[in-house]
């Protein structure tokens, strides 16, 4: 007989099936790991030890921002919301649970997406009643991009967005506010306003605002100043469209805002890196862009076979807003989230057939047959100017 070694050796198919099964196994294993741990932190989110508690949110929290089953999420919805009502609730509760249980609200909004309106609608009224001076600016601001996020993905019985764009200008008009939350409240205004039809934008949205925003690109700090470049780039370009120069009441608040803005984009700040300094002028090169020209430089994101390419600024807005909420997960969820899927339906666009192997080597490489003719043209280019020159250099004849 055979020893174990002998077999083993003498049957090398047994190693091959086993490898090919254990990787699904494997596969399998991590499927269900990830679903009990995602279980057992909902279970811990009202658990009486602080520590526990947090860690259970944050681990609710990533398996929201990755790759995560909605399938899953529906019978957990209702524990999820109650747990971050509590927090909220109790002003007892720490300004890190409250945070945390508004950063994990805005993603139940991404995933369930407006189907979530109704049970989302008592976490709206909480979290708008969060904004007020008794709180750490952090909880204010937190509470309005949550508050925003919502009103951007659901719908609310008795929101206006004209009448959220007002309250949401008395705060970053107020001079007694601090910097952050007059920067939050400019984003959050970004954001409601994007969703307006453009001739709205370019009329009633520009009337109202468009001169108070433009007064805070005098302000000290350089994330007011952008926040307002931005929504000032949103209402610019829906006015390309609709708005005849010759019959524009605005004429020199836009003339003032171009100025200044350009001097922003050339602005040398002393406590920034070279690497901060160079991302801020970039970003006010884009928005005086568009002021000025009518134009809006585009943002790329390659996400496997596919790319999103956001060259409209409500589509940018939304961009930001969701690269913010979903982190490392948002080409995770440009590629499996319906509600994304459809805010992006006419940015996302098929990247086209990969090249592979041998057919990008002929196509891609130094030496394939596209370069070996852009070579020949260029010589015979420089070729003819040499020829060119020297005609013209020549002494004229006697």
């Amino acid at each position: 007989c055979a020893t174990m070694s002998e077999r083993r050796t003498l049957n090398p198919r047994r190693k091959t099936c086993s490898a090919s099964s254990s990787v699904s196994d494997m596969d399998e294993l991590l499927e269900r790991s990830t679903e009990m741990d995602f279980v057992d932190a909902v279970g811990n989110l009202t658990d009486r030890k602080a520590s526990l508690k947090r860690e259970s949110f944050k681990a609710v929290i990533s398996a929201l921002q990755g790759t995560f089953s909605p399938e899953l999420l529906e019978s957990h919805v209702d524990t999820i919301i109650a747990s971050c009502l509590s927090i909220i609730k109790k002003n007892r509760s720490s300004s890190e649970e409250v945070l945390q249980s508004l950063e994990l609200l805005g993603l139940l909004a991404i995933t369930l997406g407006p189907e979530g309106s109704r049970l989302l609608q008592e976490s709206y009224v909480e979290v708008k009643a969060l904004f007020c001076p008794a709180h750490p600016n952090k909880v204010r601001c937190a509470a309005l991009e949550t508050r925003s996020l919502l009103e951007f993905i659901c719908t609310f019985d008795h929101v206006d967005t004209l009448s959220s764009l007002e309250e949401l200008a008395s705060v970053f008009n107020n001079v007694d506010e601090v910097p952050e939350v007059k920067e939050t409240a400019l984003d959050a205004f970004s954001l409601l306003a994007s969703l307006l039809d453009p001739k709205c934008l370019a009329t009633d949205v520009a009337t109202l605002f468009m001169e108070d925003i433009s007064n805070l690109l005098h302000e000290d700090s350089q994330g007011v100043q952008l926040s307002a470049g931005t929504a000032l780039a949103l209402i610019s370009e829906a006015r390309v469209e609709h708005v005849e120069p010759e019959a524009d009441d605005l004429y020199n608040v836009v003339a003032n805002v171009s100025t200044r803005v350009e001097e922003l984009s050339h602005e040398n700040t002393k406590f920034l890196s070279k690497k901060a300094k160079a991302k801020i002028r970039s970003n006010f090169r884009d928005i005086f862009l568009t002021i000025d020209a009518g134009e809006t430089h585009p943002e790329v994101i390659n996400f496997g076979r596919e790319k999103l390419v956001c060259d409209t600024w409500p589509s940018i807005v939304h961009l930001q807003r969701l690269r913010n909420v979903l982190s490392t997960g948002l080409n995770s969820h440009l590629k499996h989230n319906s509600l994304l899927r459809q805010i992006f339906e006419h940015e996302i666009t098929d990247k086209g057939e990969k090249l592979v192997g041998r057919d990008k080597r002929l196509l891609q490489s130094r030496n394939s047959i596209v370069e070996k003719q852009r070579s020949v043209q260029s010589h015979f280019e420089r070729g003819v100017l040499r020829e060119e020159s020297l005609f013209e250099e020549a002494p004229p004849a006697m």
